[in-house]
């Protein structure tokens, strides 16, 4: 027995499945992993291999990256994570905003899904609209507003307050539009859908999306988690969209846990605690001061402002 099939036959015992991700999961059971050094991994059995996956493209930098690695070195120096706002979560939202002319304000979660289900109920905030429009095979984390409506473990309500739309299709887009427009809090797009086959979406596909939804007060949600790696801006640079919130996350981390979420002033000013009614929005270890520490001069853009 190899030392994955030991691991794989005591994870079981212990975890559905053998493993914490399902995303994981390829039969009849994934390597485990070892360590990993630039482009290259090792599993627990000893087989090298080139990591094109990167931790589903969290880890831009490849694996022990030294500069990285400093950065998280001097941050854990002053402590792991405190209970109280740092210099550090400033002002990488300092170089975010400036960066993403539409992120006026953001604030930062501790992954992805976290970062789209904060914009999905800040949308509904701003709006007082439960609705919520996504296109089919795209994946937006796990949080049940953006799934499909068919998703396991998904309740009734859940369900009803979601509208489907093949991706692309425009005069589906219209349609829905049309008939549920009134009661949509927002629209959720990826431009380049990774699980839809990662295929850009038309450019005059985007400019109907943005003109349809500003029309109808419905706010535009773009998910750049993955895409953001590949524009300075994200891929919304390239197309020249200005939405009213976009999400953000694997490589603003470093390769630590990390998402972002940010938008609009006027809509973020929801989750401002000095308000009537302020958006709730917690989390232990959302913009921690190690995956959110700025590397000593010039290495912050290395860091920061991968291809």
């Amino acid at each position: 027995m190899s030392s994955s099939d030991d691991l794989f036959a005591r994870a079981t015992a212990v975890m559905p499945g053998g493993n914490t991700r399902t995303t994981l999961f390829v039969a009849p059971h994934p390597p485990y992993a070892a360590r990993g050094q630039g482009a290259r991994l090792w599993d627990v059995d000893g087989h090298e291999t080139l990591d094109l996956q990167a931790n589903y493209a969290s880890l831009v930098h490849g694996h022990r990256h030294p500069v990285v690695l400093a950065a998280m070195a001097d941050a854990l120096v002053d402590g792991v994570s405190f209970g109280l706002p740092t210099r550090a979560d400033v002002e990488l939202a300092e170089h975010l905003t400036a960066r993403v002319p539409a992120m006026e304000r953001l604030r930062f979660t501790s992954s992805g899904t976290e970062a789209v289900m904060m914009a999905i109920r800040t949308a509904r905030a701003a709006t007082g609209r439960d609705g919520v429009l996504r296109f089919a095979g795209s994946y937006h984390g796990t949080y049940d507003a953006a799934l499909a409506g068919d998703a396991a473990g998904m309740t009734r309500g859940v369900r009803g307050d979601l509208v489907t739309v093949p991706v692309g299709d425009a005069g589906a887009l219209r349609t829905a539009l049309a008939a549920h427009g009134h009661r949509l809090a927002c629209v959720i797009v990826d431009l380049m859908p990774n699980r839809a086959g990662l295929v850009p979406l038309e450019p005059a596909f985007v400019e109907l999306l943005r003109s349809e939804t500003a029309a109808r007060g419905v706010l535009l949600v773009i998910d750049e988690i993955i895409t953001f790696r590949l524009e300075h801006g994200g891929l919304m640079a390239r197309y020249g969209v200005v939405p009213d919130l976009v999400c953000l996350g694997k490589i603003i981390g470093g390769g630590l846990p990390v998402g972002a979420f940010g938008g609009r002033a006027e809509v973020m000013d929801v989750l401002d605690p000095r308000g009537a009614r302020p958006v709730a929005h917690g989390g232990t270890f959302s913009g921690n001061p190690v995956t959110t520490r700025k590397p000593v001069g010039d290495r912050f853009y290395l860091v920061h402002n991968a291809p």
